[in-house]
């Protein structure tokens, strides 16, 4: 897997553990200045946001700073890109997995919230 993907599959598990907050809760309750466009980009993978951005939407959505640092390191490696490269099967392979468990972990949430 991409070093990309697996920082965005991360994000995403985070938020969904958390509750799939929105980008406007994620902003306030990441205490920082950000706003809440940029946690928004971020959460849809449109693109890599600031590492400090990063690292405030990794605590807002109860995980590791360190963690963040790391992948987000390792994304940046990668070239920044904004959105991963899609013209490989195994990189459609990837994305489809990562959506599949997202959605099979909102439908959890949703029956736990009954």
């Amino acid at each position: 897997m991409s070093a990309w993907l697996d920082y965005w599959g991360r994000m995403q598990d985070l938020w969904v553990t958390a509750g799939c907050p929105s980008s406007r809760t994620v902003a306030r309750n990441s205490g920082s200045s950000i706003a809440h466009a940029t946690f928004n980009a971020a959460l849809r993978g449109s693109r890599l946001i600031s590492q400090d951005g990063s690292r405030a939407l990794w605590i807002a959505l109860g995980g590791d700073p360190e963690e963040s640092d790391r992948l987000w390191m390792q994304a940046r490696m990668e070239g920044n890109r904004a959105t991963p490269e899609l013209s490989t099967p195994s990189a459609r392979t990837v994305l489809s997995d990562t959506l599949r468990s997202i959605d099979q972990r909102l439908e959890r949430i949703e029956r736990k919230l009954g």
